[in-house]
């Protein structure tokens, strides 16, 4: 008899035993498996903000890259073939003949070379003086960006000499004209106007303008 209890004791603490460990392990894969959810969520958090960053980072640099990016020009090679076909037919209306000028190939306006006198004169306009400088996209530093020159010194009589600038002022384009015949230009510079000419200034307008 005594034998059999101790059996069922023993039985009974055995499964005991078992139950526990079950429960214990039943409890390790709990704790592993939150573990597990816990880390893949960490994981996802990390690489959301990662993303994040990026685009930040990405669109910072873009930012910075508009901002720095040149001014569209305002001049350009078709332009300029389009005022040179402008020019032989105003011209011819005129009754005048004009030559276009530009870096390497100055005027001799009454012993005036432009462009490359531009740093030595300046433009003396309603007694104001104002510097000019070629610009070969209309977006150049100086008051006058000077995009084109037209003269009429090589075909006109002695004294009919006109020199025209089509420029770019504060982005706006402008047609400046000069007949100074005389004077110290070095010391005064040379006196410009706006053109009168309603037709030169719509048409240098309407190419600057495209």
């Amino acid at each position: 008899m005594q034998q059999k209890l101790w059996g069922s004791l023993l039985l009974l603490g055995t499964l005991g035993i078992l139950t526990g460990c079950g429960r214990s392990a039943d409890q390790a894969e709990n704790h592993s498996s939150q573990t597990s959810s816990k880390s893949a969520n960490l994981a996802s958090l990390k690489a959301e903000n990662s993303s994040l960053k990026q685009q930040s980072s990405s669109s910072s640099v873009a930012k910075a890259e508009s901002s720095s990016a040149t001014p569209a020009s305002l001049w350009n090679q078709a332009k300029a073939a389009q005022l040179a076909d402008f020019m032989d037919s105003w011209g011819t209306i005129m009754n005048q003949q004009y030559q276009s000028y530009g870096p390497g190939n100055d005027t001799n306006y009454y012993g005036i070379a432009f462009p490359s006198g531009f740093d030595k004169i300046a433009l003396n306009i309603d007694n104001q003086k104002y510097s000019a400088a070629w610009s070969d996209d209309g977006n150049g530093t100086a008051d006058y960006d000077v995009v084109a020159i037209y003269c009429n010194s090589e075909t006109a009589h002695a004294m009919g000499e006109i020199l025209y600038l089509f420029a770019y002022v504060q982005q706006e384009p402008v047609v400046l004209v000069t007949q100074q015949t005389n004077g110290d230009v070095t010391n005064e510079g040379v006196h410009f106007r706006a053109t009168e000419n309603q037709d030169l200034t719509a048409g240098f307008k309407k190419i600057a303008e495209k």
